[in-house]
């Protein structure tokens, strides 16, 4: 399968630093995307193929992810580039939709039944 880029790759390749702060292990594939097999920079200076510099799981506990990105507020050592995943409004977006089948409910109260809607695919209107 070929590399596919990510806004990690833009922002390392342009010599700023990048974080990826997540709760929920199955992200772990991104990780393994980004920060360890990474292409070459493709704009000025080669600064590696780790497109990830900083990398912290921290399993259903989003308040130690808070508590991280605050301290590097605090001391103006906040990442040029950040994403963060809290695990919690994930697990509870789940729940709260049922799953796949919550998505398929909330495509058919809005028009999308069968994947008839042009805005919706099949997925979100449960004909797919």
């Amino acid at each position: 399968m070929p590399y596919k880029a990510s806004t990690f790759d833009v922002v390392h390749d342009a010599g700023r630093s990048t974080a990826f702060l997540y709760g929920k292990a199955s992200l772990k594939i991104f990780v393994r995307s980004w920060a360890r097999t990474g292409r070459p920079d493709t704009t000025g200076e080669d600064n590696g193929t780790n497109k990830i510099d900083y990398i912290s799981l921290q399993t259903g506990n989003s308040p130690a992810l808070v508590d991280q990105l605050v301290a590097r507020i605090q001391t103006n050592g906040l990442w040029d580039y950040t994403f963060v995943h809290f695990t919690e409004p994930d697990g509870t977006g789940h729940s709260a939709a049922g799953g796949v089948g919550g998505v398929q409910q909330y495509g058919a109260a809005n028009g999308c039944a069968g994947g008839s809607h042009p805005r919706c695919t099949a997925d979100q209107c449960g004909g797919g």
